[in-house]
């Protein structure tokens, strides 16, 4: 069986010679531990056994592969490439096309797996670890998702979305400071990364530092002009700081696409308020629930009600609960019996009659 097994692994090696020389080190090196088939029925054998008919070499098993995943056949694809890394463990393409095929299936943990095994299999690059840190992103493990983010950052430490990535997965995490060192080491790099100026804005307006929150929205907006997250962002700013007009100034002439759509139309709404602008605010915000999807029409109705409450106008509020209710709003019921026991205005006092001639 010994002499088997060699003569199987000199075989393999001047294949792999033939293909990608790099490929022997490694067979090579893991034949001075014990031979690859020390025994009999061992996994690789086993696997090469269970494989498509015409597939002998792992190149035959990518090109199988393929077609399944071009179908988006994923169960098909991953049975295959499961059985094909098995017979031939030091084939790093077959792991990423494994990784493809469990990310295809959202099978996000799997696929990092994957990745990570072809990392240790090598060669390792940057590109490799930010993908398997987005799907470990993606499986919720965000502990891995730094680790690979961090790596990528050593290997091209002159990238700067490698410390955008990473800083936003300290964000998830919880961990402002070292998130907010990360993206200004993005911002370093790349003076015009809008996504890391805008990102530490919001967390600076979070911990109501306003100053350095507006220095950072206001590089995040001359660097994406067109971004309406970052137009916003800066509209909240200019009401802590109680600045209102400065909002309406800023987001009253939009394109009525984005006016209307429901963050824009709420924080618009809320600088209404705050001049006491009671009926524009209660306009806009009717007018965006008619025009929104239906899986926002009823908090939108509710918005525009409580905002007619605050302008005293009772009937109103009650009207737009009704239509928040009809588009399956729970909470309209109770804002409902709330306005009810609201006592009426009092009628206006009677004109005073006319002085007789």
């Amino acid at each position: 069986m010994q002499q088997r097994a060699k003569s199987i692994l000199t075989a393999i090696t001047v294949t792999a010679l033939l293909v990608a020389g790099g490929v022997a080190v490694v067979l090579i090196s893991r034949a001075a531990r014990g031979p690859i088939y020390g025994g009999q029925g061992t996994a690789m054998e086993q696997a090469r056994a269970t494989l498509a008919p015409g597939v002998v070499t792992a190149a035959d098993a990518l090109k199988a592969a393929d077609s399944l995943i071009v179908n988006a056949k994923w169960p098909e694809a991953i049975k295959e490439l499961r059985k094909a890394a098995t017979a031939f463990p030091t084939d790093q393409a077959l792991r990423i096309q494994l990784a493809n095929a469990l990310q295809g299936a959202q099978r996000w943990s799997e696929a990092r797996a994957e990745l990570e095994e072809a990392i240790s299999i090598g060669p390792a690059s940057a590109s490799m670890h930010v993908q398997t840190g987005t799907l470990a992103n993606k499986a919720g493990e965000l502990d891995k998702a730094v680790a690979h983010y961090q790596e990528a950052q050593r290997l091209e430490p002159n990238e700067p979305r490698h410390p955008l990535f990473l800083g936003m997965i300290q964000l998830k995490q919880g961990q402002e400071d070292a998130a907010i060192a990360s993206l200004y080491r993005a911002t370093r790099l790349d003076e015009h990364l809008g996504e890391a100026w805008g990102t530490m804005a919001e967390i600076e307006l979070r911990r109501n530092k306003t100053t350095i929150a507006l220095q950072h929205i206001e590089h995040a907006r001359e660097a994406q002009p067109e971004f309406l997250r970052w137009r916003l962002v800066q509209s909240r700013l200019y009401r802590r700081m109680g600045q209102p007009h400065k909002s309406v100034d800023l987001l009253v002439n939009l394109p009525q696409s984005d006016r209307l759509a429901p963050a824009t139309a709420r924080e618009l709404a809320d600088a209404f308020s705050m001049l006491g602008r009671h009926a524009d605010a209660v306009a806009l915000l009717e007018q965006a629930a008619l025009a929104a999807a239906f899986e926002h029409k009823g908090a939108l109705f509710i918005d525009a009600a409580r905002a007619a409450e605050r302008g005293g106008d009772i009937d109103k509020a009650k009207s737009l609960a009704a239509q928040a209710l009809s588009a399956g709003n729970q909470q309209a019921a109770v804002l409902i019996a709330d306005l009810s026991k609201i006592a009426p205005p009092p009628p206006p006092p009677p004109a005073p009659e006319a002085n007789p001639k």
